[in-house]
């Protein structure tokens, strides 16, 4: 077969499904194939091995309706039994899961890509059969048999159909990798899926289950996503909490986690700058202070007329052409300024900081990259030193054009500028440091688009290795992603006394640099 999927536990193997191409030169061409022209046949089949060489067949090709259909590129997983036996709701049992994958259908010669998930409860490992006198009970050394389906192994109509469609969009290629229950997520399994493809799309999407019946699947940076936080001594794994303030901001402390993370296709209007905690009143040396809270950046009135212009994103801020920015600026017609944007080049200036700090190394050597990127200090300056240009300021020079200026950009010794069919506009004489706000802007960052690629479990973290993807989806990637869903959070522990030359604070954080 080809694009099977396999998975080992402990000592047996599975092969599940696949591909195998078929040759029959007595049906015409069209519908059978010939010598010269076969097709591809999805498989229905399940295999076991527990030594490699001798193999059961434990569900048969072709078989009933009541299976799992044909398919190859899904994603196999075997899930052992609750060990914890702390939640009621999971298996007691080890159980075999398939998961989406592409099926083919010769007939109208068209591929279908799945989202459904089957599962097959499997029987006590080492498979152990006593003999017709009941005694003398077979090791696991001995190659398993037929005679073992039904007491060791599953049967063909043994197969459970958990889900018709899940949430995410049927996919082959993907990667499965599943979160054991442990004290890290309070005994809560999770089974994550990554990427994949289908006829169109290559995806970077990740999705995690809990193994629970009747429950659904989460999207990472979705407000049902569950994270992990470490509180006042007080461990938490679980969906976001919101607390609304009494001025109508947010807590920032309290918001959904998944908000801290934005991209450039953020929409504008979720911009917030962060204040931070306002001490109480002191007493008894005690450090009391309020929430950090977030204030949005741009009013609902400018939204609406940046939206009119299309601007609607971060990245669409930042790519603004010439224009755009003017007539945002008020310079709409000839001699005229009406519908200003507040504080719009400060906003430009933010998101194009905000584009450079996101910015991944697609070179696809080597690397390591973190799923959520921590904050990165921006070395770079903004709204210092003025540029030049060579139009629009004098009666022998041109008026701007496009390429000329970008309409917020500070002009040494200018004050004015000439743009075609404008006239006259007014240039900034500086656009503020967008630093601060750019330092509490967090980079929601992700694979790239793939399929094809390695996951596994280690250290308590989801890793992704490889795959392949690209706009041509022939580039091999050699990358690696962990995912991180504990969010930051820092506390002073010990501070100056009142009323002392002391000016020592000791911060404590539950992640590296989480107070920095």
């Amino acid at each position: 077969d080809d694009n099977n999927n396999s998975t080992f536990t402990e000592d047996y193997m599975y092969v599940v499904g696949g591909f195998t191409s078929v040759r029959q030169s007595f049906c015409a061409d069209s519908s059978c194939g010939s010598a010269t022209n076969e097709y591809r046949l999805a498989m229905d089949d399940a295999w076991v091995s527990n030594d490699g060489v001798s193999w059961v067949q434990f569900k048969a090709a072709f078989g009933s309706r009541n299976s799992f259909p044909g398919r190859g590129a899904h994603a196999a997983l075997v899930i052992h039994a609750d060990q914890f036996k702390a939640n009621p709701d999971y298996e007691e049992n080890d159980i075999l899961w398939i998961f989406g994958g592409e099926t083919s259908r010769p007939q109208n010669d068209d591929v279908e890509y799945l989202n459904d998930i089957w599962s097959v409860e499997l029987q006590v490992e080492p498979c152990c059969r006593k003999n017709n006198r009941g005694e003398d009970c077979r090791s696991s050394s001995n190659p398993l048999k037929l005679e073992d389906i039904g007491y060791c192994l599953p049967r063909s109509f043994d197969w459970v159909e958990n889900r018709f469609h899940a949430e995410w969009t049927g996919r082959s290629g993907h990667v499965v990798i599943y979160e054991p229950a442990s004290s890290n997520n309070a005994f809560q399994q999770q089974v994550f899926i990554v990427g994949g493809k289908n006829g169109s799309d290559v995806f970077h999407d990740v999705w995690s289950w809990d193994l629970r019946k009747g429950e659904v699947w989460r999207n990472d940076f979705d407000s049902k996503q569950w994270y992990r936080s470490t509180t006042d001594a007080k461990f938490y794994f679980g969906p976001g909490q919101r607390r609304a303030m009494q001025d109508d901001s947010v807590s920032a402390e309290m918001s959904m986690p998944y908000e801290h993370y934005l991209t450039v296709d953020s929409e504008l209007g979720i911009l917030k700058r962060i204040f931070l905690p306002l001490p109480d009143d002191d007493i008894d040396g005690a450090m009391n202070t309020t929430f950090a809270t977030g204030k949005l950046l741009i009013s609902k009135d400018d939204i609406d007329k940046m939206t009119a212009l299309n601007v609607r994103t971060i990245r669409d801020l930042a790519n603004a052409d010439l224009y755009t920015v003017l007539k945002m600026r008020g310079f709409d017609f000839l001699w005229k300024t009406k519908n200003i944007v507040s504080n719009i080049c400060y906003l430009r200036s933010l998101s194009i900081a905000f584009v450079n700090k996101c910015k991944l190394d697609t070179s696809h050597s080597f690397a390591t990259t973190t799923a959520h990127s921590g904050m990165h200090r921006n070395n770079q300056r903004f709204g210092g030193s003025a540029v030049k240009i060579s139009c629009g300021f004098g009666e022998d020079s041109e008026p701007c054009g496009q390429s000329d200026w970008d309409g917020c950009t500070p002009l040494e010794g200018i004050t004015r500028v000439d743009v075609h069919g404008l006239g006259d506009v007014t240039v900034p004489s500086s656009v503020p440091d967008p630093l601060r706000d750019l330092e509490m802007m967090n980079c929601r960052q992700v694979p790239e688009e793939r399929y094809f690629a390695t996951g596994a479990f280690l250290n308590g973290n989801i890793m992704i290795l490889g795959g392949k993807g690209g706009e041509d989806q022939t580039v091999v990637y050699r990358d690696v992603w962990s995912r991180d869903d504990s969010f930051p959070h820092a506390v002073i522990e010990t501070k100056p006394l009142s009323r002392t030359p002391e000016s020592s604070f000791l911060f404590v954080s539950n992640e590296a640099s989480a107070h920095l």
